[in-house]
C-alpha cells in the first residue's frame, strides 16, 4: 500500500508512475485528474500517444467552461459520483472462447430515484425502488458537468458468463478490491470521456442521435440496424 498512487492536485507523475497502482481508497475528482495531467512530467503530446487519445488538450479544455448552473442542471442533479468498474465477461459465444476484461467509467445514480422509464418498463416493488441505484453513461456529457464529482474505484468486481447470457446466474458481483495502475485509470477515463471524438464530434453525434430519436417518437423515420446506428454515431468501424 506504501507504494500506491494517491490522486491529489498537485500530482506530478512520471513516465515510472505509470505502472504504479493508484490507492483504491482515495476519492478524487475528475478536475483533479485534469489537473494532474497538465501538471505531468511527461509532455502532452506523449501522454495523449500513451493514452492513446489524442483529444485530451480539447476535453480539459472544456472542463474550464464551468458554470454553476451546470453542475446543478436537472439533467445530472441525480448522479451522486463517478465510477471506476471493473468488468469481466468470459465465456463461449458463437463457437469462439472469449476471455475479455476492462475497467469502465460511469455515473452512479442517488440510492432510490428510479428514472421514469425504468418505473415504466419495470414492476418493481416499494423494497425493490428503495434500494435501486442507476448508473448512468456519461459519453455524450460536457466535462464542465462532470468535474465537479468525486470518482471512486469500486471494491468489488462484475463477472459476466457469455455462455449462459440468458441465465440469471450469468451476472455475478464478487466482493474484491481489483488493483488498478494510473496508466489503465487514465486511460479508462479518458476512452469514456472521447468515445464520441473529440467535444465537437461528441456534440454532432449527439445531435444527431436526438434528432433521430424525435422523429422515431413522431413516428418518422424507421429502426435503426446495429450497422446503422454505428455509422450515424461514426463508429462504424466497430461493426
Amino acid at each position: 500500500m506504501e507504494n500506491n498512487i494517491i490522486i491529489k492536485k498537485d500530482l506530478k507523475f512520471d513516465y515510472m508512475d505509470l505502472m504504479s497502482n493508484v490507492d483504491p481508497s482515495s476519492i478524487f475528482t475528475l478536475e483533479d485528474i485534469f489537473a494532474i495531467c497538465e501538471n505531468s512530467k511527461i509532455p502532452m503530446d506523449i501522454l495523449c500517444k500513451i493514452l492513446k487519445c489524442r483529444h485530451i488538450p480539447e476535453i480539459i479544455e472544456e472542463s474550464k467552461l464551468i458554470k454553476e448552473k451546470d453542475i446543478s442542471d436537472k439533467e445530472y442533479s441525480d448522479i451522486e459520483y463517478l465510477e471506476l468498474y471493473f468488468n469481466g465477461d468470459r465465456g463461449e459465444y458463437d463457437d469462439k472462447r472469449l476471455d475479455m476484461s476492462s475497467w469502465g467509467f460511469h455515473g452512479v445514480g442517488i440510492k432510490g430515484i428510479v428514472p421514469e422509464d425504468v418505473l415504466k418498463h419495470c414492476n418493481l416493488s416499494d423494497i425493490e425502488k428503495s434500494e435501486y441505484i442507476e448508473k448512468y453513461a456519461i459519453e455524450f456529457t460536457p466535462t464542465y458537468k462532470l468535474i465537479k464529482y468525486n470518482i471512486k474505484i469500486k471494491d468489488s468486481m462484475f463477472i459476466t458468463d457469455i455462455s449462459k447470457i440468458d441465465d440469471n446466474n450469468s451476472f455475478k458481483t464478487i466482493d474484491f478490491q481489483p488493483s488498478i495502475s494510473l496508466i489503465t485509470l487514465l486511460f479508462s477515463i479518458f476512452w469514456e470521456l472521447s468515445f464520441c471524438g473529440s467535444p465537437k464530434d461528441r456534440d454532432i453525434r449527439r445531435n444527431e442521435l436526438n434528432t433521430q430519436i424525435e422523429g422515431l417518437e413522431k413516428g418518422e423515420g424507421k429502426s435503426l440496424s446495429l450497422g446503422e446506428f454505428l455509422k450515424l454515431m461514426k463508429l462504424d468501424d466497430l461493426a
